[in-house]
């Protein structure tokens, strides 16, 4: 029963996404994006007609782009901090967007050069932005927001690639993940993995990508050259990119499992069950682990795989969580109060403030 509502789910998700993507009249809507900068401790989020700059201390709010809500604007990919200080971030208006963090979200530069709605984040280094787009695309651009080159793959690109100095890592819904030379965007090898993915790999020191498929599997490549080194099952579909931390890798399912595996074997070493279908990637912090569900529970796993505590926010948590100090920030859709972000205490779960705009 447990399996067929967390499919349901996705089903139906996917489906709107899809027609959302596609231009189609269904109503364009997703969860709240979330990024945290340690370095000015400021939390920002991509939700709706807005992208919001808060304080991490109490949630209060510096700036917001655009400053007056434009109809035709919608934000959901958690914004990316690049090396040069920009932070870009996806529109559904199938635009990204360069913003000026110190100057309180002011824009640098828009690129609006692609076909259809950008739903995962970019990814940047020295050599640029790279924004996947549903019209099949990776758009390559300078750090001044000009079109170096384009990558097509079969499906649409909805996750964020993954990116090293020379390389970038690009998922797609075509099943296979493709490695592109960053400068050139020369393919170095592509991979099928046997069913859609729409998560971020993650990218080890040691050159291993972590990739999780709606073929029900966790699986580890070398990002030399695509080699696949293991394979672990799951019970259901993997919708976010599993994480990685001191040689375990974690991922949830659609299911409603937590899962830790051997980074080096693939062995399942623990399994948790939460209590509904798990959508964000699991993040890793005070040697912990924090999952957030449809449901909107959220569960705090020690590294051996028993359960902390939980707490159930009122609302829907589909987004990954992200450790901010000693806070854990969960975002929100469908909250009767219009909540979109809550922090949590990351030792005990308690409310430590919560942000509606």
């Amino acid at each position: 029963m447990k399996k067929n509502r967390a499919l349901s789910f996705t089903l139906l998700l996917g489906v709107a996404l899809l027609l959302s993507a596609c231009g189609s009249a269904f109503s364009a809507s997703s969860w709240p994006g979330i990024t945290y900068d340690e370095t000015s401790s400021t939390i920002y989020v991509a939700y709706n007609q807005h992208v919001y700059a808060l304080q991490a201390e109490n949630g209060a709010e510096f700036w917001r782009f655009p400053v007056d809500p434009e109809n035709s604007i919608n934000f959901y990919a958690p914004p990316t901090l690049s090396e040069d200080g920009q932070l870009l971030v996806s529109g559904y208006n199938n635009q990204v967007y360069s913003l000026d963090p110190a100057n309180n979200g002011r824009e640098n530069w828009a690129f609006a050069g692609a076909a259809n709605r950008f739903i995962g984040s970019p990814a940047s280094n020295a050599l640029g932005v790279f924004a996947p787009n549903s019209d099949h695309k990776l758009y390559a651009l300078t750090p001044e927001g000009a079109l170096q080159w384009t990558f097509a793959s079969q499906e649409p690109q909805w996750a964020s690639p993954a990116a090293d100095e020379s390389t970038i890592y690009v998922p797609s819904m075509d099943h296979h993940l493709y490695a592109l030379n960053a400068a050139d965007g020369e393919l170095l090898w592509d991979k099928d993995l046997g069913g859609t993915i729409v998560g971020r790999p993650a990218l080890s020191a040691d050159g291993i990508l972590f990739v999780g498929t709606f073929g029900q599997e966790v699986l580890a490549l070398r990002a030399s050259n695509g080699a696949i080194q293991w394979r672990a099952s799951t019970e259901g579909w993997v919708w976010s990119g599993p994480s990685l931390a001191d040689g375990v890798v974690y991922a949830g399912d659609v299911d409603g499992f937590v899962y830790a595996f051997n980074a080096e074997t693939g062995r399942q070493l623990w399994r948790v069950t939460a209590d509904s279908a798990i959508t964000g990637t699991p993040l890793v912090a005070h040697d912990s682990i924090y999952v957030t569900t449809e449901n909107g529970q959220v569960l705090s796993i020690s590294l051996d795989g028993r359960i902390q505590w939980t707490e159930t926010v009122a609302g829907q948590a589909y987004s990954s969580p992200v450790a901010a100090g000693d806070a854990i920030l969960i975002g929100i859709t469908e909250s009767e109060e219009n909540v979109v972000i809550i922090a949590l205490d990351a030792a005990n779960g308690n409310v430590l403030w919560s942000f509606a705009p």
